[in-house]
């Protein structure tokens, strides 16, 4: 593509990408905290199992973090779309 063009179909896919893809991650997170809860819940008198869960949990919370901030990388593509095209909007209506 030439200087000056934008590929607002590539930029559409990968915010579109993006959402799938945090999304899973956040729906797989919920599912790792059940099981570590659960594991919490079964194995009370194992210190040392709970322990592991506990840990599993905090680094579950840093992924979590993670993916909010993918988040905010998306919503500031799709922020950089529109004013894409609403800069294309203008330049056809001159």
């Amino acid at each position: 593509m030439g200087q000056g063009v934008v590929d607002t179909q590539a930029y559409e896919e990968t915010i579109s990408q993006l959402r799938t893809s945090t999304n899973k991650i956040f729906e797989e997170c919920a599912q790792m905290r059940t099981a570590a809860q659960t594991c919490i819940d079964n194995m009370q008198e194992d210190v040392a199992a709970i322990n592991k869960a506990n840990k599993l949990q905090t680094h579950i919370q840093g992924i979590n973090a993670a993916t909010q901030e993918l988040n905010q990388v998306t919503a500031a593509m799709q922020q950089e779309l529109e004013r894409t095209y609403e800069l294309i909007r203008k330049s056809q209506s001159e």
